[in-house]
């Protein structure tokens, strides 16, 4: 149900009521949409973070001295903090 105030607000502009209704939906849809890639994101990124620590640990120290193995395990970890930021920032507004 649409306020009166919407509804005067909407005359006023020259909107129609499903316009504004539409809108809302769409914007509503869109946010739902990036929490659940946000949330989708952060998994897997963090699943792969711990797959890399777990492997340290299996195989030992020396992956550890493997540049690229560092480099992959930093970057999986700080896309998992960004999207848990993201995620963190989007569910305040």
């Amino acid at each position: 149900m649409i306020s009166r105030l919407v509804q005067s607000g909407c005359r006023r502009y020259g909107l129609s009521i499903m316009t504004v209704e539409t809108r809302a939906t769409d914007s509503y849809i869109k946010t739902i949409s990036m929490k659940a890639y946000l949330i989708t994101t952060g998994i897997v990124f963090g699943l792969i973070t711990v797959a890399h620590v777990w492997r340290v640990f299996a195989e030992g120290s020396h992956l550890a001295t493997d540049p690229v193995f560092i480099l992959l395990t930093l970057l999986s970890t700080a896309l998992c903090l960004w999207a848990c930021r993201l995620l963190r920032v989007s569910s305040r507004s």
